[in-house]
């Protein structure tokens, strides 16, 4: 839900706060022990409760009446961590590996950045399927991790945390339409609605809007983003102005905040 039952989930001795709900948390505690300590069963009913599937879309009394939502009366906007940002870059433009397991791979770093900070050893950028992995098998040094993960807020390895803090700065943007492995997400994004889609621009934007939003676009957004690629297409001269759509999709705030 975005807040943790308890909001001092980092100190929970004298100074730490109460629960909001102590009864829920209380019953939350035995249904995982009833259950063979299963985190999966807990986590299931969770986001199968009526709660979590809520609308994301506030009361208009909310402000007065629970401003901080502590009663759970609405879905807050979440964004996604920064490994599921890149995942889900992946998973939308066709490329994402899905093998399990497996020794660390090593995504596209700048150039001499592993030397700037003098770090030991080597980075060479892994090639194939394994530049295309999941996140969670990227090679996360202790001290310096990758360096876009680390400007979407991923924590570094120094302290353990339980909590991240979530920033929104303009940097963000820049590494969601910059950084290699998401202008290659979105070549292979527009390459994939090419491919899958040969009819009329606007059903390519539905299809594009629907795998990377989960809903069809606005009259208002299919009239701009049609507008956009009438544009690009006559200074590209050719289908890469559908890159640049899909690098616009993928850098909207929608579509890294859940829900």
């Amino acid at each position: 839900m975005g807040r943790p039952l308890v909001s001092t989930v980092f100190d929970f001795g004298r100074k730490g706060s109460r629960p909001d709900h102590p009864q829920l948390l209380d019953w939350l505690s035995v249904e995982l022990m009833e259950n063979g300590w299963s985190m999966k069963h807990v986590h299931r009913l969770i986001v199968t409760s009526a709660t979590y599937r809520q609308s994301a879309r506030v009361p208009s009394d909310a402000s007065e009446r629970d401003p901080e939502n502590l009663l759970l009366g609405h879905m807050p906007r979440v964004r996604l961590p920064a490994e599921q940002i890149r995942d889900q870059a992946l998973a939308v433009s066709g490329l994402l590996v899905r093998k399990v397991g497996g020794p660390p791979v090593f995504p596209v770093h700048p150039a001499n950045y592993w030397q700037q900070r003098a770090l030991p050893g080597k980075w060479t950028n892994s090639q194939g399927d394994d530049r295309h992995r999941r996140t969670m098998y990227a090679y996360w040094r202790r001290m310096a991790l990758h360096p876009s993960l680390e400007i979407l807020n991923a924590p570094a390895r120094d302290n353990c945390v339980v909590r991240r803090d979530v920033a929104n700065v303009p940097t963000q943007a820049l590494v969601l339409l910059n950084d290699p492995i998401f202008t290659e997400a979105a070549s292979a994004f527009a390459a994939r609605l090419l491919a899958e889609v040969e009819v009329t621009d606007a059903q390519r934007l539905e299809r594009a809007f629907r795998l990377a939003l989960g809903r069809s676009p606005q009259p208002g957004e299919r009239n701009q983003f049609l507008s956009f690629l009438k544009v690009q297409r006559e200074d590209l001269k050719g289908d890469a102005a559908w890159s640049l759509i899909c690098g616009a999709l993928l850098n909207l705030d929608e579509t890294i905040t859940r829900p």
